[in-house]
């Protein structure tokens, strides 16, 4: 990867963290890297074109768009390490009911976590 290259993920990073800051997200940009700090989940290396996606897991809610879930910061082998967080499923049908136990990734936005599920129609 050129220079050029590098710099245009970077850039994309940084400008996708700066949208996410506040909300209980914060940056931290040193010397030896930079890491993003999502408040009760804990930080995460920061890397060119990643994003602040966790792993979720349904607990209960439906049907539509409102969910109860539990993150899991170190990886869906760990324990949860937040439970009972608001999860807003984007584009599913009023009358669709995601079941529980159903994995995805979120992302934090408004005090709520933002996710999205495959549907087949």
């Amino acid at each position: 990867m050129t220079l050029r290259g590098i710099l245009k993920e970077l850039k994309a990073a940084v400008r996708q963290a700066r949208l996410l800051e506040g909300d209980g997200v914060r940056l931290e940009f040193t010397e030896s890297g930079s890491r993003i700090h999502v408040e009760g989940i804990g930080g995460g290396e920061w890397r060119p074109g990643g994003s602040s996606m966790l792993p979720a897991r349904i607990a209960s809610g439906g049907p539509g768009t409102s969910y109860s879930g539990d993150l899991f910061g170190d990886g869906p082998e760990a324990p949860a390490t937040v439970t009972g967080v608001a999860i807003r499923i984007l584009h599913l049908d009023p009358a669709e009911t995601v079941p529980p136990g159903t994995w995805l990734l979120v992302t934090p936005l408004g005090g709520e976590y933002l996710g999205q599920v495959p549907v087949w129609t």
